[in-house]
């Protein structure tokens, strides 16, 4: 999955970027536990993925990761 978002996405993987996909999938799978509605368990992986780009590109999380060349 990281590696699949990396390849659509100029900035690439940087490190960390597993531990915030974790996360996102630690959630996802215990909603489906719970039996949350809307939680489908054949689209777990699709739901992470949409999430975690979402989370990167429209959040701006991805700010984070990016290289800042001048900091004053």
């Amino acid at each position: 999955m990281l590696y699949l978002w990396a390849a659509e996405h100029d900035l690439g993987y940087k490190q960390g970027m597993n531990e915030l996909l974790a996360i996102v999938a630690i959630v996802f799978d215990t909603e489906r536990q719970q039996g949350v509605i809307g939680c489908e368990p054949e689209f777990l992986m699709h739901d992470c993925y949409i999430f975690f780009d979402a989370l990167l590109s429209k959040l701006g999380v991805i700010r984070l990761y990016q290289e800042i060349s001048d900091i004053t």
